[in-house]
């Protein structure tokens, strides 16, 4: 009694690049092979593997510089958001300082030598001939 067997396979066809020999080899070989950079024959025994980087390595390699990509902007957000909220801080720091000038100022304090004066005008006109206020306020 004779067994028959039969089957589809999809072969892919490979040229040696040694003796330039064209063979064949399933496949699902092929893929496993330039997954892995193992070490194939051609049949008269010249060894060849597949150096270049595979579908699989190049979208891992596309997926870490996506990945990469992605740390680096949130790193430059927060680092902006630190920045921002610093500038925010200092701005209503002098905007503080600011008014306690006007305030005292308004109080008839003299903001170059620190004494109060019922005259203020008069005395920063005699007293202090080159202050600029916009200096001061600065």
């Amino acid at each position: 009694m004779s067994t028959t067997f039969v089957a589809n396979t999809t072969l892919f066809v490979e040229h040696c690049s040694q003796c330039g020999l064209t063979f064949a080899m399933p496949e699902s070989l092929e893929r496993e092979l330039r997954q892995n950079h193992k070490i194939f024959y051609c049949p008269v025994g010249h060894g060849m593997h597949y150096s270049g980087e595979s579908d699989l390595e190049r979208e891992c390699r596309h997926r870490q510089e996506i990945q990469n990509r992605l740390t680096n902007e949130l790193s430059y957000h927060d680092q902006t958001r630190a920045q921002l909220r610093d500038t925010e801080r200092s701005r209503n720091a002098h905007k503080g300082a600011v008014t306690r000038i006007k305030n005292r100022v308004a109080s008839g304090v003299c903001p170059c030598c620190k004494r109060t004066f019922k005259q203020l005008a008069a005395h920063m006109k005699t007293k202090h001939p080159t202050w600029n206020k916009s200096e001061a306020l600065a």
